[in-house]
C-alpha cells in the first residue's frame, strides 16, 4: 500500500509522519513549512517529503502587510500555487490521505481521476459550522465577518465531496459534518495521539506552588478566545498569578492582545521539550476556543498530569470529566471561566487531585502515535478494498 499525505501547512503530522514511512505505506508527504524542513528532520528518506517553503513564507508576508480582503485574495492565490507545486510532483498511489479546509480541491480532484481513493483530514468542524463559529468570536470583539473568497463555499464543498471518508478528530467534529448531511457512513472518528515519551506525569515536586501558574497554548486569534481570557483574567487580578499566553500571532491578533491585563508573559513558539517543562510547572491549562476541532494542547496537558479547563467549542472537551480532571465551561462566556479558575486558584490541593486524575484519563483515552497512524492505515486500506464499488456507497 503506497499512501500519499497531503498539507496545505503541517498541522500536527511532523509529530507522527514517519511511522506512515515505518509502516512502509508512505508514498511522499507534501506539506508547506519553512527551510529547512527537510526528510531528514522528519524521520523520512531523501524523496519521502516535499516541503513547499515558499508558500509559507509569502504566506506570512501577505499577512503582515495586506488589507482583510486583498490578504484573502492572496492566500487563496497561495493554497493555488501549493496544490500547482504538489500536482508537478504527483506520483500514482493507493491512497490519498488530505488535509481540508484550506482548499485542497485541485488534489483531490487529480486522485478521483486516477480513481484513488481520497481521505479527507478536516481540522476543524464542518465550513458552515465554522464560519458561524469564527463569526461570534469576531462579534465578540467589535471585528467585522471574516472576508471570503468569492468562490469559498463552493470549493470547500467540492473538496468534502470528493471524499470517500471524512476522518474527524472528534465527535463534535463528525457530527457537525452528520448535521449538514454527510452521511453517516462517510465520517469516521479517531482521536488524535500524543508522543508519551515527551508527555508524561509530572513529579509533585515538579509543580510550582510558589505561585498560580495558568497556561493558554495556540494561535493567538479571534478563533481561539484568548480575548475571553484575557477579560476574565483582568477581572480576577488574582495575587500571585500568572498567565503565560503560547503562541504566535494569527490574523487579527492585535484585537485579541490589545487590552492585555497585567501578569500576563507571552511567548511565541515553543519546542516540546520546553513545553513539557512549562507544563510540569504549571497549576492549569485554558483553551477558551470559539472554534477548535481537537485542542491537542489539552491532551498533552492532561498527559502531563495538568488540569485543563476547556470551553465547549473544543473537540477534546469529550475528554474532560467535569469536576475530576478539569472543567467543560461555555465558549465567549467571561463568568463561568473567571469561577473555573477562582475555584483552582482558591484550592490548590484540588487542582493537584485532578491533575493525576487528568494523567490517568489521558492514558485511558487515547494512545501514542504508531497506534494512532495503525489505526489511520487500517482506514485506508479499507477504501483501497472497496475502491471498486460505485464512489459513495457504503461499506
Amino acid at each position: 500500500m503506497r499512501v500519499t499525505v497531503c498539507v496545505n501547512g503541517t498541522f500536527r503530522y511532523p509529530d507522527y509522519i514517519r511511522h506512515y514511512a515505518e509502516a512502509g505505506a508512505l508514498g511522499c508527504f507534501h506539506f508547506a513549512h519553512r527551510r529547512g524542513r527537510d526528510a531528514a528532520a522528519l524521520g523520512l528518506r531523501p524523496g519521502q517529503s516535499h516541503n513547499v517553503w515558499p508558500k509559507h513564507y509569502l504566506h506570512g508576508a501577505a499577512f503582515r502587510a495586506a488589507p482583510g480582503g486583498l490578504r484573502t485574495i492572496l492566500g487563496q492565490g497561495l493554497c493555488d500555487a501549493w496544490q500547482a507545486a504538489v500536482l508537478r510532483r504527483w506520483q500514482p498511489c493507493d491512497s490519498l490521505e488530505v488535509v481540508i479546509g484550506a482548499v485542497a480541491d485541485r488534489v483531490i480532484a487529480r486522485a478521483r481521476r486516477d480513481g484513488t481513493p481520497v481521505l479527507g483530514h478536516p481540522v476543524t468542524s464542518h465550513p458552515t459550522r465554522f464560519r458561524d463559529q469564527v463569526d461570534r468570536a469576531r462579534d465578540d470583539l467589535g471585528l467585522k465577518p471574516e472576508p471570503r473568497a468569492r468562490d469559498d463555499a463552493e470549493r470547500r464543498a467540492a473538496e468534502i465531496a470528493g471524499c470517500d471518508l471524512i476522518l474527524a478528530d472528534s465527535r463534535a467534529v463528525a457530527r457537525s459534518f452528520t448535521e449538514a448531511g454527510i452521511a453517516e457512513h462517510r465520517v469516521a472518528v479517531l482521536r488524535p495521539g500524543f508522543d508519551a515519551a515527551r508527555f508524561h506525569p509530572r513529579a509533585p515536586s515538579d509543580i510550582d506552588r510558589t505561585r498560580f501558574l495558568v497556561v493558554c497554548i495556540g494561535l493567538i486569534t479571534p478563533r481561539k478566545g484568548q480575548h475571553v481570557l484575557l477579560r476574565a483574567w483582568r477581572r480576577l487580578a488574582l495575587p500571585n498569578a500568572e498567565l503565560v499566553l503560547i503562541g504566535t500571532p494569527g490574523r487579527d491578533a492585535g484585537a485579541v492582545l490589545v487590552d492585555c491585563p497585567p501578569g500576563v508573559t507571552r511567548l511565541g513558539h515553543v519546542e516540546h521539550s520546553r513545553l513539557r517543562r512549562i507544563l510540569a510547572r504549571a497549576s492549569c491549562l485554558v483553551l477558551p476556543s470559539a472554534e477548535d476541532g481537537f485542542g491537542q494542547a489539552a491532551l498533552e496537558a492532561m498527559a502531563c498530569g495538568v488540569p485543563v479547563i476547556v470551553s465547549d467549542a473544543v473537540g477534546a472537551a469529550e475528554l474532560v470529566r467535569p469536576g475530576r480532571s478539569g472543567f467543560v465551561v461555555p465558549a465567549l462566556q467571561v463568568e463561568p471561566l473567571m469561577a473555573a479558575l477562582e475555584r483552582l486558584y482558591r484550592d490548590r490541593a484540588l487542582a493537584v487531585a485532578m491533575g493525576q486524575a487528568a494523567a490517568v484519563d489521558a492514558a485511558a483515552a487515547s494512545f501514542g502515535w504508531p497506534a494512532y497512524v495503525g489505526e489511520v492505515l487500517a482506514l485506508h486500506r479499507g477504501l483501497i478494498d472497496r475502491a471498486g464499488r460505485p464512489y459513495g456507497e457504503a461499506a
